[in-house]
């Protein structure tokens, strides 16, 4: 994708419609000149290069903007709260060109020091001479300074050494006194307090994409009770904001056309700018329980399934309040945001959590071994927001459906409907007492 296109090209898909494997492909293609590239939101950037595969990373970094860059590893580098040092080697590598030095000079550019200096001092040692001297202290020391400052690396990977001792020399090559600061680290601050800070830069950063805080995360979690929004619906008409600088995740444009979601989506597409309002809402709510749930960012299966999870607590709220009110449940749906039907699905889904909770370890262990079958739907009742095994999911209407345990997937997926959800506390009842 070296050649990119000059001019736009205005017959295509707007990239904000884009589903993340025709943004990948667009992407990939060489479709999209650099400056379309440059105007995809860094989020929708970043899902778009998990689609294709980030080892052709390397491709697209030339063309990305600064922000996208700096966006690109806050994705791709943090657990959390945690660093992670694997995916920074595993970045390196994706990286490394031997005919240049501008992919380790883009990332130096964007890289928060933070970050960097917690990592030389967890893998650096270095020893300091009044005098110039040839002779290293040690085997495997080096020199950049003619003998006056030599410096190892705690790195045993043969590939992790070469790549991280070309980035420090880099360093010294371009910004000496960059160089002589990071060292300087190791006697005044410790991997934990630059970890630290560097979390508090990533969490700015976050924000400023519209990603919230554990605070806000937590709020858009708190369990709605339906008779309680049954109460306030139609107080007030929900009036959703649009903010037309809110990215838009392009996972939550696929998946499946799930009823009555589908058509709930639809109905309010109709309305002056009723998509976009649409889908920056569920935007909101997934990346909420991507923070709330602790879900690292470059776990793309992990967010691909959270997406699912958010679709059935939302439909399972629909439903649930069609059950209570089906004589006025239109105008009851249409008066509630999407985050207060994604609060009222999570209801119901905590209520059946609550109740596989109550089976013991010990009996559960036992399940493992008698009954597996059983045992997966137990422990998938127990996941923060309820999933089931494939198979039961399958043939929950079935009298036995634990028997499907041995001829199909154990694999867990969401839990869309209440029907399935009610055959699941139907279960817990049946062979626990509940």
């Amino acid at each position: 994708m070296s050649q990119l296109p000059k001019q736009k090209n205005t017959d295509r898909t707007p990239l904000r419609e884009m589903t993340s494997r025709a943004l990948a492909r667009a992407i990939f293609r060489g479709d999209l000149t650099a400056e379309e590239i440059r105007e995809v939101p860094p989020q929708s950037l970043y899902v778009a290069l998990q689609r294709h595969g980030l080892e052709s990373i390397a491709e697209v970094l030339p063309f990305v903007s600064a922000q996208q860059y700096r966006s690109l590893l806050d994705f791709e580098l943090w657990n959390g709260d945690r660093a992670d040092e694997e995916r920074f080697w595993s970045w390196l590598e994706l990286i490394d060109d031997t005919q240049s030095h501008a992919p380790l000079e883009q990332l130096l550019a964007y890289l928060d020091p933070s970050f960097l200096g917690m990592m030389v001092i967890r893998y650096v040692d270095v020893i300091y001479y009044e005098e110039p001297t040839d002779n290293p202290p040690a085997p495997r020391y080096h020199t950049p300074d003619k003998g006056m400052t030599w410096l190892t690396f705690r790195i045993r990977d043969g590939a992790r050494y070469l790549r991280f001792g070309k980035l420090l020399a880099l360093i010294f090559e371009r910004n000496p006194k960059l160089f002589y600061n990071l060292l300087a680290l190791l006697q005044s601050a410790t991997a934990s307090e630059l970890e630290e800070e560097a979390y508090r830069s990533k969490s700015r950063r976050l924000l400023d994409l519209a990603i919230p805080d554990h605070e806000r995360a937590w709020e858009i979690h708190n369990p709605l009770p339906p008779e309680r929004a049954l109460d306030r619906a139609e107080a007030a008409m929900h009036e959703p904001s649009f903010d037309p600088n809110f990215p838009v995740i392009p996972l939550i444009r696929e998946g499946g056309a799930l009823q009555p979601l589908a058509g709930v989506l639809d109905a309010r597409r109709g309305s002056p700018e009723g998509s976009d309002t649409v889908e920056l809402e569920l935007s909101r709510i997934l990346n909420a329980a991507i923070v709330f749930f602790r879900v690292p960012f470059y776990e793309f299966e992990a967010v691909s399934l959270m997406t699912e999870r958010i679709r059935g607590a939302i439909n399972i709220g629909i439903e649930r309040l069609q059950e209570l009110a089906p004589e006025r449940a239109t105008r009851v749906v249409d008066s509630l945001s999407l985050i207060d039907l994604y609060q009222i699905g999570l209801y119901e889904l905590r209520h059946l959590r609550s109740k596989a909770e109550i089976v013991s370890a010990d009996r559960l262990a036992k399940l493992d071994q008698t009954d597996p079958g059983l045992s997966a739907i137990v422990r998938g009742a127990r996941e923060p927001i309820a999933l089931v095994p494939r198979f039961f999911a399958e043939h929950s209407d079935e009298v036995d459906a634990t028997q499907h345990v041995e001829e199909l997937s154990t694999d867990l997926v969401a839990v869309q409907h209440l029907e399935l959800l009610r055959a699941i506390d139907k279960v817990l009842q049946a062979n626990f007492a509940l």
